[in-house]
């Protein structure tokens, strides 16, 4: 009987040893492969203990994969929202009640349209009762609150930026009775004229582009994961 120098196992015949070693070493990596020269039965061996290492490894991938498939979870995402979020407040009452202030209409009239819509978004967004959602897995999508919950469409978003034209609009007003004849009609009237055009959005490209980055800044500030501790297919 001839004794394996690694293991120990024992072979009948020195050929049967060599085989035997070249597959424990290889399997206690106390060799470097590129230094082996296998004789064309050891390849034949080697290449053998591969290809069933290899059906192995193929099975337990299929046993995952079926595993993994069988936890994965249908939702309908506004199902999901109806039976486990709840908030407070309708998105009808959420716009009715959007607080627009003088500071507002100042900042448009020193900066721009886009800046007060993102500063304004970001502020509002940080409220966890807001009745928006959005999901990582869903992209562009909304989810909004009305008595019960549904996703929402163009019309629903267009409604943003229409309610804050309005509110803007009534606040310009309140700012319009403080100025004197001589700054809306005389020597101060090109800036009045100038103010007052920056607030007024007429042009329907524009009125477009504001509501897109009203999506944009809701979207980045309200997307979240969904209940990480399962999988998941989405629907609507």
């Amino acid at each position: 009987m001839h004794k394996c120098s690694n293991c120990g196992i024992s072979a009948k015949t020195k050929k049967k040893l060599k085989e035997h070693e070249l597959l424990c070493k290889l399997e206690m990596k106390s060799i470097v492969v590129e230094n082996i020269e296998p004789t064309n039965r050891q390849m034949w061996v080697l290449i053998q203990k591969l290809a069933k290492q290899n059906e192995i490894l193929i099975k337990k991938v299929e046993e995952l994969e079926r595993v993994v498939h069988k936890d994965i979870k249908k939702i309908n995402i506004t199902e999901w929202l109806n039976k486990n979020i709840q908030v407070t407040i309708t998105y009808s009452e959420w716009l009715n009640e959007l607080n627009i202030t003088q500071e507002h209409l100042h900042q448009i009239f020193n900066e721009n349209w886009e800046k007060f819509i993102e500063d304004f978004l970001k502020l509002e967004c940080s409220n966890k009762s807001i009745p928006l959602k959005c999901f990582h897995h869903k992209k562009n999508c909304i989810y909004i609150y009305d008595k019960k919950w549904k996703k929402a469409t163009e019309k629903d978003l267009v409604k943003i930026f229409n309610k804050f034209q309005n509110k803007i609009l009534k606040e310009s007003i309140k700012w319009e009775q403080e100025l004197s004849h001589d700054q809306k009609f005389g020597s101060g009237s090109m800036s009045f004229l100038r103010k007052n055009d920056k607030i007024l959005v007429s042009n329907t490209k524009l009125k477009e582009k504001y509501q897109k980055i009203i999506k944009l800044h809701i979207i980045k500030n309200i997307k979240e994961e969904l209940d990480s501790n399962f999988k998941y297919q989405l629907t609507i």
